[in-house]
């Protein structure tokens, strides 16, 4: 295994802690759970993750990121709650495993400031 599997394997479990974090929250809220790609790629960004538009889409077509019901152009709409029922989800991360991993993301993008 080479750093660029390593790398690659780091940031889509960094991407699928980001979708569980914002699934969670919309959960909680009763939101639609949608938003606009731009909103999620720079929340991406903020969290050091080098994703652009290409990458995420083929990352959604692929199946590698769970809790993505789908994805065009504009938005990426996540699977809900209400969306769950219907269509019983695969295996997701749990939400502390996700806020965990958002964290020590946190903490690489601070380190890599310094």
């Amino acid at each position: 295994m080479n750093i660029r599997d390593i790398i690659r394997e780091t940031e889509g479990a960094e991407l699928a802690a980001l979708v569980q974090l914002i699934l969670g929250r919309a959960d909680d809220a009763r939101a639609a759970g949608e938003m606009p790609v731009e909103v999620f790629l720079n929340k991406a960004k903020s969290m050091g993750l080098n994703v652009d538009k290409d990458t995420l889409q083929s990352a959604v077509q692929s199946g590698a990121i769970g809790g993505v019901a789908d994805m065009n152009d504009e938005k990426i709409i996540f699977k809900t709650k209400k969306q769950a029922e219907l269509n019983p989800p695969e295996q997701n991360m749990s939400l502390d495993k996700a806020k965990m991993t958002m964290q020590q993301a946190a903490h690489r993008a601070a380190n890599k400031r310094k």
